[in-house]
């Protein structure tokens, strides 16, 4: 049975060359993915009335993304810090890494968060050029 991860997108700001990042800002958008219904299946329910304003479903289209694993904690510098290893690796590899001012990565978190193993996260990135 595959694992579906919780996500987060980071944080949106004016964007940094040097950095290769985002300043930060309040914005940040947690994901949780629902499996995709087979054809001819009900669509997943709408959040109930009471919540509405807090959460939403939507669909997102696919795109290919670039990524990297870690077991550290999901502190912002760390975090950071594997987003900038990973686009470094991309440009090696000759993929085009991409980011934005509306999403310059995404965080993706496996396990319970209470979990005693340790908890698996990556770092995506989406890629603006690729062969696939």
């Amino acid at each position: 049975r595959p694992t579906r991860p919780s996500g987060c997108s980071s944080a949106t700001g004016e964007w940094d060359e040097f950095r290769e990042s985002t300043t930060l800002s309040a914005a940040k958008v947690m994901r949780w993915p629902m499996g995709v219904p087979v054809l001819g299946d009900a669509a997943p329910p709408a959040p109930e009335s009471r919540i509405q304003g807090e959460a939403s479903l939507e669909s997102v289209p696919s795109c290919v993304v670039g990524v990297r694993s870690f077991s550290d904690p999901t502190t912002e510098p760390i975090v950071r810090e594997q987003v900038r290893l990973l686009r470094q690796a991309l440009r090696r590899d000759g993929l085009a890494p991409g980011g934005s001012e509306a999403e310059e990565f995404r965080l993706a978190q496996f396990d319970a968060l209470n979990s005693l193993n340790a908890r698996r996260s990556e770092v995506w990135v989406a890629l603006d050029e690729h062969p696939w």
